[in-house]
Order: structure tokens, then sequence, then C-alpha cells
């Protein structure tokens, strides 16, 4: 808005007091992005009117109410180029019917989008189906406005503020006041453009005091029906702002525990060019942040994407050895992309969508389905709008005049033209009568199979009538506001659909509608009390209401509905068609909780197999291996290493591995630890049995020669023998056989004992029976000499004695060294280990490949060592 002749006479001689002024005025406010200037005619008496600045924009659909909700639907896919010459005034953006295309033959391809016009069809369905409920509304109707956004942020913008301005080419307030023609929106579809509305405008007819603790100031509301951007919740930006589609936090939860669930560790991540997709994306390599899920591509599909563009993003996609892509954009870029993906016929991927095209018509035509099918996603819930087929089909192109998109529409679902006889010549197309039948044909305008995003535009505009009647129910001294007033419905203001004692942050920035003076408009601070500004979008923020489907809406504190996704997989049906299989669903409860089901055993995966697809960067490394991270790679690629010796991973994928204890040994495979097999000479075995006869035979053959001796004692030859030592000698010959017996079996502390002192014994007797045998013999040759009488020195008497006294000390040595124990000898790299028995002196030794520290004898126990005839290196065994 401008005031005519608002500044002729000031700008024709400033004072320098007023320039001053100006400046300082301007620079409190200079923040602002302003729709009008409110100027002070300072030498008029009488404030002249308000007109219009921009014309009005095209394409726009109204019916009048009481209340007048705006609506943005992207009924075009493609916006005009800017004019960015700046040379004239811009003339009013009108969308592009023809959009190119990627074909040589074909080089545009119809812009209008039926899904879209679906969607403002359903708006238009709820405010009419609202209007006659007498109980929700009584007396009071609701009006519409709605344009088309072209999927763009310009031409959204514009069509957004022509909405809250008005088409009137005269305002009959002075001052450019008054209440706005749309107090709130439904739109916009996209994120980006979403966000351009709610950062413009809020900075018109605010009310406003400077922000408290850095937050943003109140604005229009706006209730978003596909804008799931997680950006969005931020109610510091944007207080006033609501929506019916989940926040794409949940969905990258989701897409997340799915990932981990099913094994996928190494996918490629492909996202539009825009807020939706880069936040998107961002949120969902977050989610994986802590889990062992790696990317192994990311890509941004540009909103102008060229074709050689295009070529190298599939391709990278092609090359790649990620089996899986996980995707972050909305229809019409991955329209882009795919029309390339299938003309390079990429089958062997499976493909993870959003709710942005995950039941997409356009996308899942049949000639996609080879490249597309076994597809799984994240889809909206899905919901039946009782009436809407038959209020879709009851389009008629003379009955619908006033529809600036219904000509259009119906040229494309019935490929003909409504235009006089020469032009239809000229295009080839046979002349429409107007009086076709939509009910006959079946496309995606009419298709109410997957009502989704048409059902959340559907809930956006209940929650705005929810909002009224509680506004129409408030009673005078009981309403929300300060002195219990309650809001004027007539004069809505835009801030009247917001905040109140629910959310105190966003009420509390509200001040005075801005009071003009000079060339800029003051921030004062205002009264709750003033008549004017009564707050509707505080009924907006408290809404709780259930839908005629029989669902309850709410909005959380940052406008959020409670999330809830159905999973869809893509699946040929019987006649070639893709259906739809919901496999599974997701609701979050609130932030901290939520269930997630998902059926794979109904799930089809690309390429039609049954079994899930791997998509791996490594294999997980088997049992009795462990992982070593490639050098500048993801954690999800490694090598599988063996385990050390002496070590072992019992689990698959092990990052280390484990240590036997003592005494046991990893098996072939290294998976576990078995105790070491233990080896010692047994009876089971032929040395044991060859040692044992022999042992028993000469011990058989001494007992024989003790009866010969024994009767024949009385002989001259066994007595001239010395028949007492010759029985000694011969028993303690039977006790050496016999000692052998002793060293065959598994050795114990007992048996240990028994084997060394009985050897020990019975070998000194035997010696010691052979030592005095022998001098007796030689003093026996010496005593013939004359004079000689060494006899008397090796009577019987000091025989006995010799022998008692050798015996003394091998029993003096028993008892003064360690009892023997058993002993393992750990035999190199091998798992068998030796058993035999050792006396427990240390030995002064290190064994290498027995793996075995021995202590190194102290200086007072040599001797013991020597006494004990133990060798310094005395056996390849470990003392236990």
């Amino acid at each position: 808005m401008e005031t005519a002749g608002h500044i002729s006479k000031e700008m024709s001689d400033p004072s320098p007091p007023a320039i001053g002024l100006l400046l300082l005025e301007m620079g409190t406010a200079c923040w602002l992005w302003l729709l009008c200037f409110c100027l002070a005619g300072g030498q008029t008496l009488e404030e002249p009117p308000c007109r219009l600045l921009g014309a009005r924009v095209s394409g726009a659909l109204e019916q009048p109410g009481d209340v007048v909700i705006g609506g943005l639907f992207p009924i075009h896919l493609r916006a005009p180029e800017p004019d960015t010459q700046f040379t004239e005034r811009a003339a009013p953006s009108v969308c592009l019917e023809w959009g190119l295309g990627r074909k040589v033959s074909c080089r545009c391809v119809p812009s209008f989008d039926m899904r879209s016009y679906r969607w403002l069809q359903t708006m238009i369905f709820a405010v009419e189906e609202i209007n006659r409920n007498a109980v929700l509304l009584p007396n009071f109707t609701l009006g519409y406005v709605v344009a088309d956004s072209c999927l763009a942020e310009g031409p959204t913008l514009g069509a957004a503020l022509s909405l809250v301005t008005g088409w009137d080419q005269g305002a009959p307030q002075p001052g450019c006041e008054g209440p706005p023609r749309v107090p709130v929106i439904v739109g916009d579809a996209r994120s980006s453009g979403s966000i351009a509305i709610a950062r413009t405008l809020g900075v018109f007819n605010i009310p406003l005091k400077p922000p408290v603790d850095g937050q943003v100031p109140l604005l229009y509301s706006q209730v978003s029906y596909f804008a799931s951007c997680a950006c969005l919740s931020d109610h510091r930006k944007f207080p006033t702002f609501f929506r019916t589609v989940p926040n794409d936090v949940f969905q990258a939860q989701a897409m997340a525990h799915m990932l981990r669930l099913l094994g996928w560790t190494w996918v490629g991540v492909v996202a539009g060019d825009d807020d939706y997709g880069r936040t998107g994306i961002q949120l969902l390599l977050q989610e994986l942040r802590s889990s062992e899920v790696c990317v192994a591509f990311s890509q941004l599909i540009p909103k102008a994407a060229s074709e050689a563009r295009l070529a190298h993003i599939v391709r990278l996609i092609k090359e790649s050895t990620a089996r899986v892509v996980v995707t972050f954009a909305i229809d019409p870029d991955m329209h882009a992309l795919l029309r390339e993906v299938v003309r390079q016929n990429i089958t062997d991927k499976q493909w993870v969508a959003t709710e942005a095209w995950v039941t997409s018509t356009l996308l899942s035509a049949p000639q996609n389905l080879a490249v597309l099918g076994g597809t799984v996603g994240l889809a909206l819930r899905r919901a039946e709008i009782p009436g809407l087929k038959a209020f879709l089909t009851r389009l008629r192109p003379d009955a619908s005049a006033s529809d600036p998109f219904v000509r259009e529409f119906w040229e494309m679902v019935f490929e003909c033209s409504l235009d006089d006889t020469l032009r239809t010549s000229i295009s080839h197309k046979p002349q429409c009568s107007g009086t076709e039948r939509l009910e006959q044909v079946e496309n995606l305008y009419s298709d109410v199979s997957q009502l989704r995003v048409s059902y959340n535009v559907y809930k956006a505009v209940y929650a705005i009538a929810g909002a009224v009647h509680n506004m129409l129910a408030c009673r005078p001294g009981e309403g929300p506001f300060e002195g219990g007033r309650c809001p004027d419905v007539p004069q809505v203001q835009p801030w009247q659909v917001g905040a109140g004692s629910i959310l105190p942050v966003r009420a509390a920035w509200l001040t005075q509608p801005l009071e003009c003076s000079l060339y800029c408009c003051s921030l004062e601070p205002f009264s709750m009390s003033g008549p004017a500004h009564w707050k509707l979008l505080h009924y907006l923020s408290a809404a709780n209401f259930t839908t005629p489907v029989g669902e309850t809406i709410h909005f959380d504190e940052n406008g959020d509905p409670m999330p809830s996704y159905d999973i869809i997989n893509w699946q040929r049906g019987p006649d070639g068609l893709v259906k739809f299989v919901k496999v599974g669903q997701f609701d979050a409860v609130d932030g901290s909780r939520s269930t997630f089901h998902f059926d794979v055993k109904r799930v089809v995966w690309g390429g039609g197999q049954i079994e899930v697809p791997v998509s791996l960067c490594s294999k997980p490394c088997p049992r009795g291996t462990w992982r070593a991270l490639q050098k500048g790679k993801p954690v999800c690629c490694f090598d599988c290493l063996p385990c050390a010796d002496g070590e072992v991973s019992n689990t698959t994928g092990s990052t280390e591995c484990t240590k036997c204890p003592e005494w046991f040994w990893p098996n072939a495979l290294r998976t576990e630890c078995v105790r070491k097999k233990v080896e010692f000479l047994s009876l089971g075995e032929m040395l044991g049995v060859i040692l044992a006869l022999l042992s028993l035979s000469g011990a058989v053959l001494t007992v024989a020669v003790v009866a010969v001796f024994f009767h024949h004692r009385h002989t001259p030859l066994v007595r001239a023998n010395n028949s007492e030592l010759s029985f000694l000698l011969l028993l303690a010959l039977a006790l050496c056989f016999l000692c052998a017996l002793a060293f065959v079996g598994r050795p114990s502390p007992w048996s240990c004992r028994l084997r060394h002192t009985l050897f020990g014994i019975s070998f000194v007797l035997c010696i010691s029976c052979v030592l005095c045998k022998t001098l007796v013999v030689l003093v026996a040759f010496r005593a013939t000499l004359p004079g000689s009488n060494a006899m008397r020195f090796f009577g019987l008497r000091q025989q006995r004695l010799g022998l008692s006294l050798c015996t003394l000390l091998q029993k003096r040595r028993d008892l003064r060294c360690p009892p023997p124990v058993g002993n393992a000898a750990l035999v190199t790299g091998d798992t068998m280990a030796l058993l035999p028995a050792t006396a427990r002196i240390p030995v002064a030794r290190w064994e290498p490949w027995a793996q075995v520290a021995q202590e190194r004898p102290r200086p007072g126990q040599w001797h013991r060592a020597v006494w004990c005839h133990v060798p310094w290196d005395n056996s390849p065994c470990e003392l236990l």
C-alpha cells in the first residue's frame, strides 16, 4: 500500500531537522521489511486513501465468507523466469503451462499437476462441508481464496502477499489500517515456500515491541499441509507456523531405525537442493552418527539440473557398491532424476523413499516398475474422506467458470480442446463438448485410494474451523485475554490465531499496531485490552478436535501434530500396475517414545527378490578374526585379520580378539578357547605298554633269581657270595624294575612323591650293595698279603653299617628337598602339554618357546640344586 501524493511537498524542500528525525526513526525500525509506508501528511488536513501497489495475482479462486481462509497449492510445476532488469514494474506472475522435458523427441511436458489440483478441491470440499454443519459454525460461514504457487519461492511469496492484502484498489480506512483480507493461510506445500512466507509476512502490521531474549515477533498464521522441514519447528523463528504433517525429525528416526534393522550399513544418499532435502539428510546423518551405518556418497539434485548433471549423479549411483539409495527429495526433483535412472536401466538398487514421493502415481508408472519395483518408504497416514470422490467428479467447465484451472484440467484429462474450431485444428486435438464425465476416467485427480496429503489439507481446514468455533463460543468475561475479554470475530486479525496462555512465549511480544509519523512507523507498546487485537491464534494453538473421519488432532508447543507414518512397499499387482502395500508403521507418542513395526516377510525387494538385499562396504568378519579399519575410509570399510596365537574371537564382526586364559589354547578356527590337551605316558599307548612289560619282566626275573638263591642258600657257592648282600641287591633290583610302573599314568602329587622316593631308595640300596661287594672283593685280594688285617674292617657289621649310611643319606636328601610335583611342559605352538614329575627347584634359564619366565635361583639355593641332583637346565617344564 501507499498513500497518494504522500511525499511531493515533503521531499521538495526537506529541512535538516526533518531529515535527522527521519533517519532516527528509520534506524529504530530498520530490521522490519515493510509492505507499505504509513506516511503522515504533515502539511495536509486529511489523509488520502490507500491504493494497491501490485496487481491481483493470476490464477486465483475465491468465495466470500465471514472469515476468509487463504490457500496455496502448486497447481503448476514450472514458474516463469524472474525479471532481473528492474527497468519497469513487474507484471503479475503467471505459471507456465508447459515445462521442458528431457526427451529429444519432445522437449515440452505439461506443467499442470493433477495431484495438487486435488488438494485444492479438497480444501474447497472441507470449507463447504463445514459451512453445511450447523453445529460447528452456526450462522457463520467460511470463505476461501486459493492461488497457484508454481512450486517456486517467488510466485509463492507473491501469491501470499496478494492473499493477505486483498485486491481492492482502494482502502476505506485512512492510514493503511484495517484487518487483513486473509488472517490465515493453508500452505505452502514446500518447506522452502513456507519458510519464505513465514519470514516475510512476519514483518507486516505487527503490534510489536522488541523481541524478548532474542525471540522473533508474531505474524500471520500459517497452517501447512506438506512442509515437513524440521527447521519450521523453531517457534522462536516461526512462532505462528502450524502444520498437519509430521516433523521430519521423526521421519529421519524411522528411516535410521529401518536401516539398522535391515543391516544396511553402506548406503547412498540423494537429496533435493532445498530446505526439505538438505535439512532432512542432515537429520538422517545425525541419527546414523551413533550407529555403524556409513554413507557411500551424497548428492544434491539441483532445481535446474542439466542432463549432464543428472547423468553424473546417476552414473555415481550405478558405479557405487552401495545397493541401497536413500532419498530426501520432493516429487518433481525425483521425477527428473528417476527418468535418467530408467534410461540407464539401473535395476540392482534398493530405493528408500520419503513421504514426498513414496505414493506418487506419476513416479509409480508401469514403465518405472522394473527400476523402482520393491521401493520401501515412509508415507503419511492414509484416511478415507466420505463424499470426496463425488465432489471431485462433479466438476464441469461450464458450471465452474470461475475456476481458472478447470479448462486446462479438462483438456489434459480428456486430451481435447475447449477452444474454437480454428485453434483446435491447429493443435490437432479434438473438440471438447464439456459434457464428458469424470466418473468414466481413472486418473490421479479422481483417485482417492491414497488420501494422505489431501487428508492433511482436510485437517488443516478443520483446525481453523475449530479455532473459529471456540472463538464464537467465548462468553464475555470468561475470555482468555486480559479482563476476560473475547475476540471480535468479524474483525479477526492474523495474530488472533495464535499463542495465548498455553504458549506464553508467543504471546509475550504483542504490542499496539505501528503508529505512523512522518515517513516511518514507530514501535509503541500496546495494551492487551485493545478491542482490535484480540488474538484468534490462541485458539488454534489450543485446538483439540476430532475430524469427521474420527481422528483427534492437536498441536504441540511447536505447532506440530503427533507423528504417524505408514511403511509402504511397491509391489506389482495382477494388472501389472504398482500396488502400495502397507508393511509396517511408525508412531511416536512423544519426543522420547516411539513404536516401530516392520513386517519384513511381506516385503518384495528391488528386482523382485524375496531375501533382504545386502548393502555392505565390507562383509562382517567371521568368528576367529577381527576388524582392521582401512586407512582413509569410513568405519564400515575394513579388513578381516585372523587372531594371533593364544587369542580367540567368538562373535561375528568383533573389533578385537580375546586372550585365552592359562592352560587353554585356541581351537583350529580360533573361535573358542579349549583346554590344552594333556599328554602323559599311559597304558593306552604302545610305549607305556612296552615299558610296563619290561618292568614286570625284569621284576619277575629278579624274583626268580631270588627264589633260586633262597633255595640254594645253604650251598657253599651262595654262602661264599655273601648271601645277605646278594639278597639285598636282588631286592633293590626288583624295586628298581617296579619303579618304572610309577611313571606310567597321569601324575599326581602322591605318585610324584612315590616314584622319586621309591626309585631313590631302591637305586641307592642297589648301588650300595654293589659298592660293598666290590670293596669286599678288593680287600679280600689284598688280604692275602703277609701281615694284612684289612678284612677286619669289612666284616658283616661294617657292610651293614655302610649300607645304612648310604640309605640314610638318600633319605636325608628326600627330606630336605621339596617334594616333587606334577609339571606341565608347554610344547612349541602345540595344543599338548606333558606332565612329568620334577622337583620344585627354580631353574636358571629362560624358555622362550614355553612362554614362561622362570625365576633365577638365589645364591643360597645353588647348594640345594647340587644336593638334590636337580640340573639347572632342569626340563622344558613350567613349574606349577
